[in-house]
């Protein structure tokens, strides 16, 4: 809008709490790493990991990852099972999460990898790493959404204006 307001919605209560075991609807890809790591386990333990506030900063941080680079944060080359590749898929969205742009471990960078998450920003930057390096096996540092809505007005703030547009970030003054 010419506000530059943006609305973000989720739906976690989506959660099946009553069932057994407990269910919970999600988009593949943006459902977080520990939820995915733990569906299998039994419905009483406690190791299990359900929808919170949590899982839904992995989800925003993914969503505003998505927009700006149209690609996703953790889909990469990187194969963890050649012989099925829906586990493959949860593997590299749960267990075996990895950033694409780790700053230390580079075997999940596609060799295409032209923009970075530091194009917009000091900031920006260090929101993606906490949200996909120390965030996807330590939820409670992933950036709030008060801390992404901050950095994102900065962003445009001090760049004037940002357009995206699809394989391209272009952002002019």
């Amino acid at each position: 809008t010419k506000s530059r307001q943006c609305i973000y919605s989720d739906w976690t209560a989506l959660s099946q709490k009553g069932e057994s075991p407990p269910a919970f609807v999600g988009t593949p890809g943006y459902i977080a790493p520990e939820m995915l790591a733990t569906q299998l386990l039994g419905a009483n333990d406690s190791a299990r990991r359900l929808p919170d506030d949590h899982s839904d900063l992995h989800a925003l941080a993914t969503t505003i990852y998505a927009l700006l680079f149209h690609r996703h944060p953790l889909r990469g080359p990187k194969v963890h099972d050649q012989s099925d590749a829906d586990r493959d898929e949860m593997l590299s969205m749960g267990e075996f999460a990895l950033f694409v742009e780790h700053s230390r471990d580079t075997s999940n960078r596609p060799p295409d990898l032209e923009k970075g998450c530091d194009a917009f920003g000091s900031e920006m930057e260090s929101l993606f790493r906490r949200a996909f390096e120390t965030g996807l096996n330590n939820p409670h540092v992933r950036p709030t959404a008060a801390e992404w809505s901050e950095a994102i007005t900065e962003c445009l703030a001090q760049r004037k204006s940002l357009a995206v547009l699809p394989g391209n970030i272009i952002v002019t003054d």
